[in-house]
């Protein structure tokens, strides 16, 4: 069981300006120390179906499973499988209703475990680690750019996803193990705000000496002032 003491964290999510519902989705299972985002796709029925679906898939799993902190290795087999149980539960939803053929979502996990976070995603929600003034990104996008899949980069492939939960039987997510330092701040996002804000301003806004609910409605507004043009979804995680 996590110790709360050790760390802050809050979550904010926004429509946006342009978008007529809200398809993401952010979790916290705080005894847990479990962290989740997810941005759906697949019309106005199935996107948010996807994302809640899977979220609650993946919470759920994570809550059955018998763990001691001590084991990452167990963690990481733990939260793999959690996602493949998620990708199945979106997948057979889809394959069951016309209405919802071709959903998915992307997925972002973050699992505090002792001196350790496991990172674990599908797609191109983010998970970001601010240490000593320097913003790394702890993912890498599922996108056909990325992995290769393109022969010619063009502007309209850079955000083709090469990977997401649900729109196939089968999805293998991408899963490190990251140590924590104390003062560390952690951030789940989806790319509502990473396609609007710049990683340096996101790292500004980090930075600032206010408390984790602050930095969360501070990234939101930015995203929003620079046009707002997707939902807006992110967690903050501060360790003490």
């Amino acid at each position: 069981m996590l110790q709360t003491a050790v760390l802050d964290y809050a979550g904010a999510s926004h429509i946006g300006h342009v978008r007529q519902e809200n398809q993401d989705i952010w979790k916290v299972l705080e005894p847990l120390g479990a962290f989740i985002v997810a941005d759906g796709m697949g019309g106005r029925k199935g996107g948010r179906l996807a994302a809640q679906l899977a979220v609650s898939t993946l919470s759920q799993y994570l809550e059955t499973q018998q763990f001691f902190e001590e084991d990452a290795q167990k963690a990481v087999k733990i939260i793999s499988q959690g996602i493949r149980a998620a990708n199945q539960a979106v997948f057979e939803q889809g394959q069951q209703r016309l209405d919802l053929a071709g959903m998915g979502t992307t997925l972002a996990a973050m699992w505090v475990v002792t001196t350790a976070v496991i990172c674990a995603h599908v797609g191109d929600s983010r998970i970001y680690c601010l240490r000593d003034q320097q913003l790394k990104r702890l993912t890498e996008d599922h996108t056909v750019v990325n992995e290769g899949l393109v022969q010619e980069l063009k502007e309209s492939s850079k955000h083709i996803l090469s990977r997401a939960v649900g729109i196939s039987s089968h999805v293998e997510p991408s899963i490190i193990s990251y140590p924590v330092h104390p003062g560390d701040v952690f951030m789940l996002c989806t790319d509502g705000l990473t396609n609007a804000v710049s990683e340096e301003e996101m790292s500004r806004i980090l930075m600032e000496d206010v408390s984790v609910d602050v930095k969360a409605k501070l990234l939101v507004q930015t995203a929003l002032n620079l046009g707002g043009k997707d939902n807006i979804t992110l967690i903050v995680v501060k360790f003490k």
